[in-house]
Order: C-alpha cells, then sequence, then structure tokens
C-alpha cells in the first residue's frame, strides 16, 4: 500500500480540523491556549478541569457518581480513585464525563483523592471523598467541623452514638478522652492491673483498658483522692495537658507575655496552653480568651485531635 492510500494530509499546529476530501468539516475541538503557540499551548495544559462527587463520605462497597467538565469535546479523560485508573471515558460535546464508581469492600478507611485528566488537552482536575465506617446524622456536610468530624471516624477513633449522631455540642467525659487518645495512639497493648489505679474506675468498666493506659502513659494522674471521675466533662485546660503531655511534653520557649487574656503566667497549665498554641492545635477563642474551665465539647475536640495528628 503506497502513500497515495492516504490521500492528502494536512498538518496544523493548532486544535481545529480542515475539510476532508469530500469537502465535509468536523466541529472544531476547542482550543488550548493561543493556535499555533507551542509555549502558549504547553502552559494551557495546567488549566484546572472542575470535578463535582455526588457524596463527601462513602462506605466500603457504596456507589458515588463523578462528573468531571471542562475537557475538549471527544477527547479521552482518565478517571482515577484512591491512585487506581477507574475508567477511561471520552468527554461529550460539552466537555464532560460523568463515571459512576463503587469503592471496594477491601478500601482502607480515610480521605481518598478522586482525579481526571484528558489525554489530549492534559487538564486536569481533583476532588475528595472519605471513606467511613460511619456517616452521623446531625453533622451535614456544611458543619463547620465536618472534616473533623469524618477524619475522628474514618481513623476509628470515635463511631459515634448508637442513634447515628455525633451530639457536636455535647461536653466531650474524661472516659471518652482517653478512648479516644488510646485509638488515636494506634490502641497498644496494655497489661491490665488487677487492681484499678483509680478508685472510681473498677477493673469490669468499659474503658479500664483504655484509661489504665492514659494513666500508664502520664497522661493523666487522675485527682487527688485518687479518683479519675470518667464521667466528669474535660475542661480545656485539662485537654491541653493531656494533648502536651501526649506528645512527649516538648520544650515550650515561654511567652513574652500571656498567650491568652484569661490565661496569666503563672496559670498552673501556662506551659501547656502556650505549647498548644503555638503548636497550632487551638487558635483560642475570638475575644482573645481560652477559656481553661470551659468544657470541651465534642465538635472542638475533633478538631483538636485533628491538628494535633498532623504535628
Amino acid at each position: 500500500m503506497g502513500a497515495d492510500a492516504f490521500g492528502e494530509l494536512e498538518v496544523r499546529e493548532d486544535d481545529g480540523t480542515v475539510p476532508d476530501q469530500s469537502g465535509n468539516t468536523a466541529t472544531p475541538l476547542p482550543s488550548a491556549g493561543q493556535q499555533g503557540d507551542a509555549c502558549a499551548e504547553l502552559a494551557a495544559l495546567d488549566q484546572p478541569g472542575e470535578l463535582d462527587v455526588s457524596v463527601s463520605a462513602a462506605k466500603a462497597d457504596g456507589v458515588f457518581t463523578v462528573t468531571g467538565s471542562g475537557f475538549r469535546a471527544g477527547e479521552g479523560v482518565a478517571v482515577s480513585f484512591a491512585d487506581e485508573v477507574v475508567a477511561d471515558e471520552v468527554a461529550d460535546a460539552d466537555g464532560a464525563v460523568e463515571v459512576e464508581i463503587t469503592v471496594p469492600s477491601d478500601i482502607s478507611l480515610g480521605r481518598k483523592t478522586i482525579s481526571t485528566i484528558g489525554s489530549g488537552s492534559g487538564f486536569s482536575a481533583t476532588g475528595t471523598v472519605w471513606i467511613v465506617d460511619t456517616e452521623f446524622t446531625d453533622v451535614p456536610i456544611d458543619h463547620q467541623f465536618y472534616d473533623e468530624i469524618t477524619w475522628l471516624s474514618a481513623r476509628g477513633i470515635t463511631t459515634g452514638y448508637h442513634d447515628g449522631t455525633f451530639r457536636p455540642l455535647a461536653p466531650v467525659e474524661r472516659q471518652a478522652t482517653a478512648a479516644f487518645l488510646y485509638r488515636l495512639a494506634g490502641s497498644p497493648e496494655v497489661e491490665l492491673p488487677a487492681s484499678s489505679p483509680f478508685t472510681d474506675v473498677p477493673i469490669d468498666h468499659q474503658f479500664y483498658k483504655e484509661i489504665v493506659w492514659l494513666s500508664e502513659s502520664g497522661i493523666t494522674t487522675g485527682y487527688r483522692d485518687g479518683t479519675f471521675r470518667p464521667r466528669g466533662a474535660v475542661e480545656r485546660k485539662a485537654m491541653a495537658a493531656f494533648l502536651y503531655r501526649a506528645a512527649g511534653e516538648p520544650a515550650v520557649d515561654p511567652p513574652s507575655g500571656p498567650v491568652f487574656t484569661d490565661v496569666p503566667a503563672d496559670h498552673q497549665f501556662a506551659g501547656e496552653i502556650a505549647w498548644l498554641s503555638e503548636a497550632g492545635v487551638t487558635e483560642g477563642l475570638a475575644d482573645g480568651s481560652f477559656r481553661p474551665d470551659g468544657q470541651v465539647q465534642r465538635q472542638a475536640m475533633a478538631a483538636f485531635l485533628y491538628r494535633f495528628d498532623a504535628l
């Protein structure tokens, strides 16, 4: 077969189309950059497309839809989920693709990335979805601490309540804090003593192991009367101390002045609270206070642990 079998071939540096031998002209594809300008076309490859994910969180074996737009009509678009290519689609006349993704049954919990990239344009877009065991009925996607609470669930640090709620505004009990920190640490092995380190935590207590670990790790010493008060609410100053000790009691440069208006330099937990601020775990309240005696809400604890884990 000779070269004449291919007919006439015209090469263009732009992204348009030319008439075929019959005089028919195909619909031109959208250009990338300035036609004929290779540098402009290369720079245009960095332009992002758009990606819409139908859910913010999903469970194993669940199904969700991904819609990508901003691609060239007719180009191939590769769709990846959790670092695996799951679909190769062709962009429609509007430069869009829609893919239904089934979550693998053996996927690990946590935030997963979804990405799309056009094979011709190089246009790309990314999004995320949380893979969780539990979705809370009282934590909508527009909740101030949605990501932090969802992360807490995805990490297996909390399962919420039996009715499917998280109760973000409720105070955190000391026994729950012990459980949260224990799970955050990876649920280490604990040799349980025959007698409890606290007079109000019997050896058959629901969170005996977690509270013993908290004590043996030096994160808590309990109260002077020998109690732990598991059902008591955690105060913000105690939370600062717990996290500071869980971090290994790092060195803290004494601040030149009070970090918060209500935490004087001679406060019992001034060092721990100053560290919490310096580490970026807390910014305090809008009025410049920390409210050390205030109770820690469950949503705030989710935020504190989320930031603490990133240190």
